[in-house]
């Protein structure tokens, strides 16, 4: 490419051809037109599929990351048909992801299996909940007898003698081991 390049004149696939060389500054110039060109038009495709703004800006961002780092795999074609390829694809891996779940998410699994009265289901759920406690390593379930005692992380680091961190990640993984668990007793 010329050094008297236009990157404004230039067509969609004649920015991609100079990003793919990487000639130092004039790459950055093509990447900053084309993300002009379709920044708003992309950021608006994914937000209308992803309900989380923060997920969607954090998706809008991955998708020029991956602009960037993956130009040479454009070769030829409709560059905003690329684009939108990118995008969609990291919507679909977005939405494979499995997304933590809360002690009260944990405990609905239980309610939806539930067909019998009221009070059968309550005391099977409870049943369900004591007995994955139960499979737990004694200081993550004594944290998270202290959390449903409504202790903070601050009071539960301070009782077992362990960095703030530390109490919030051993929570965090005994509610993912008591979700499994209970999950794999209602199936």
């Amino acid at each position: 490419m010329p050094n008297d390049f236009d990157s404004k004149a230039a067509t969609d696939e004649e920015l991609v051809e100079v990003i793919q060389t990487r000639q130092a500054e004039l790459s950055h110039v093509c990447f900053q037109e084309l993300y002009l060109r379709y920044f708003k038009l992309l950021h608006s495709f994914i937000t209308a599929r992803i309900p989380a703004q923060a997920s969607a800006e954090d998706l809008s961002q991955e998708v020029w990351f991956r602009v960037w780092k993956r130009a040479e795999t454009f070769k030829e074609g409709n560059v905003r048909a690329w684009l939108y390829t990118i995008a969609r694809n990291l919507i679909i891996d977005l939405s494979r992801i499995k997304r933590p779940v809360s002690l009260v998410d944990a405990e609905q699994v239980a309610i939806t299996d539930c067909d019998r009265f009221a009070e059968e289901c309550l005391a099977e759920r409870i049943a369900k909940f004591r007995s994955c406690l139960d499979k737990l390593d004694e200081e993550r379930s004594q944290i998270v007898k202290a959390r449903l005692d409504n202790m903070d992380y601050l009071e539960i680091s301070e009782r077992w003698g362990i960095p703030y961190n530390t109490a919030q990640t051993r929570f965090h993984r005994a509610k993912a081991q008591l979700q499994e668990c209970i999950e794999r007793q209602s199936t």
